[in-house]
């Protein structure tokens, strides 16, 4: 049987985990854009 800390735990890592994946590519993709583009557009 799971403890209810435990499955909070594994939901909060299975949404966590894609959400921090993806703020971490678009401040890539932003660094890479600002340092060609250096008007910010």
């Amino acid at each position: 049987m799971f403890n209810l800390i435990d499955l909070i735990d594994l939901r909060l890592l299975l949404v966590l985990s894609p959400v921090t994946t993806a703020i971490a590519w678009t401040m890539l993709i932003h660094q890479q854009f600002n340092l060609k583009n250096p008007w910010g557009f």
